[in-house]
């Protein structure tokens, strides 16, 4: 917690758990990235995680609006930029076996890295663009999306529970 309350942005943990407490802002930026339908996330109390380099980033479960109910966890990662240095903006990571690499974890954890850049990859939708371009600090317009991103960091930061929570 190197930060004051105050200068938390998107890209903090405890802020961006918090965003995504707002279940619009969740499902929109979820499905966009997932590609399924999700009928709502759950954020838990305590929803940062940590990787061994010191990255933070938040759980949230996502419930699918399949069939039958499925609920995917998910890590998201916001990076300032590529971690991976593969030119890319997103990267998610699924639970294989190592055996049998085609075998997934149905009920696996699903890890995202979102990485801010200036250079978008062309099949994202609108939302994702103007989101990357909002992590690395470029003029994004007037996409609604962001538009709701910035009213919930403001509503975050005018509540004096979460600042004391911090």
């Amino acid at each position: 917690m190197g930060k004051k309350f105050e200068q938390l942005t998107i890209t903090d943990a405890y802020m961006l758990g918090k965003v995504m407490e707002n279940q619009k802002i969740a499902r929109r930026l979820l499905e966009k990235l997932i590609h399924k339908k999700i009928r709502y996330t759950v954020s838990h109390k305590r929803n940062i995680v940590r990787r061994h380099n010191g990255m933070q980033g938040i759980y949230v479960e996502a419930h699918l609006a399949e069939q039958e109910e499925r609920i995917l966890g998910i890590r998201i990662y916001l990076c300032e930029g590529d971690v991976f240095g593969l030119g890319r903006n997103v990267y998610r990571f699924v639970n294989r076996c190592e055996e049998i690499p085609e075998l997934l974890l149905e009920e696996g954890v699903l890890t995202i890295f979102i990485c801010a850049a200036e250079k978008e990859e062309e099949e994202k939708s609108e939302d994702i663009r103007a989101f990357l371009r909002y992590l690395a600090r470029v003029d994004v317009g007037k996409n609604n999306f962001i538009r709701m991103i910035e009213e919930e960091i403001q509503r975050v930061k005018s509540n004096s529970l979460f600042k004391k929570e911090y």
